[in-house]
């Protein structure tokens, strides 16, 4: 009896050694086939934004060719018929017209 538990011992040994043998090789086989990841050094190049603004704007305010005309005919429209000759010369604050 004695024998008999001994060998039932000794199975259970090997069979236990076996299967820690068999568990190191399956984790050790991921182990050995990561590779240590190198970081490549990477060259920074600065270089300047490039910025582009529009043009700037002429502050020199130019009318149209038309504007003594536009206004005369806006002013016949206003005023109607009774737009004298010298239309130029009406003052606004005249309440008149």
């Amino acid at each position: 009896m004695a024998a008999l538990c001994v060998c039932r011992f000794a199975r259970r040994g090997w069979l236990w050694k076996g299967a820690l043998a068999a568990r190191r090789d399956f984790w050790s086989r991921f182990r050995k086939e990561k590779e240590p990841v190198v970081a490549e050094a990477v060259e920074e190049v600065k270089t300047e934004p490039v910025l582009v603004c529009p043009p700037l704007r002429s502050r020199a305010y130019t009318p149209p060719d038309d504007l003594q005309s536009r206004l005369e005919s806006c002013l016949k429209e206003v005023l109607g018929s009774s737009l004298p000759s010298n239309w130029q010369d009406i003052s606004l604050d005249d309440g008149s017209m």
